[in-house]
């Protein structure tokens, strides 16, 4: 049986989603899913990465999160190779982190790192729950768009979404509209990158 579960944005919402899955759904795996931003050249919009390392960058700090199950990464890997799918590093933070800043935080052997807000706090409860866990994830930005001060701006307390934030951003700066437009057709181009790969995925498992 397969368990769907959208947690939303943020490593509290993700946290909190994790953990009812974990004590009701009781899976044998889990994959954790969603957009993620490049911060390095080499990935474009679309692309699909999956965690080889995961990570928290708080407070200036890069602290090594449980690592995706091995066994778990070797079976992505195979299934999705066709799909292009390549290891990455995420970076996970708890707060929406411009890129400039997150980069020069990040050491320069640490390999294709993407910067995301959920896969740390999932890893943690998997470990703590003995269930192995990996994430798959598709790029919305490359290294050279940067869109969390935007994004930041439409979310409400919860880190959702919010309409009249939209609307009051596009009254207040018409010239954020194109930026705006720009956002929904990567975010829609990586969720059917994502979609497509999932769906593969789960026929051949």
């Amino acid at each position: 049986m397969v368990t769907l579960l959208e947690s939303g944005m943020g490593m509290e919402n993700a946290a909190r989603g994790a953990a009812h899955m974990l004590q009701i759904a009781r899976p044998d795996l889990v994959l954790s899913t969603g957009f993620c931003g490049a911060l390095r050249p080499g990935l474009q919009v679309g692309s699909l990465v999956g965690a080889a390392e995961i990570y928290n960058l708080a407070c200036g700090a890069l602290i090594s999160a449980p690592p995706p199950d091995k066994a778990l990464n070797e079976l992505l890997g195979h299934n999705l190779a066709d799909r292009g799918c390549t290891p990455a590093s995420f970076i996970s933070v708890d707060v929406f982190s411009d890129k400039g800043t997150a980069i020069n935080q990040i050491p320069a052997n640490i390999e294709k790192p993407v910067l995301e807000m959920e896969t740390a706090a999932v890893s943690r409860l998997c470990r703590s729950a003995g269930t192995p866990m990996t994430a798959v994830r598709a790029v919305s930005d490359p290294w050279d768009d940067d869109p969390a001060p935007l994004v930041a701006g439409l979310c409400d307390r919860n880190l959702n979404i919010s309409a009249v934030r939209v609307a009051a951003t596009i009254l207040r700066s018409p010239a954020a509209l194109p930026k705006l437009l720009r956002l929904a057709r990567n975010a829609r181009r990586a969720g059917a990158s994502l979609g497509e790969a999932m769906a593969s995925l789960l026929e051949r498992l």
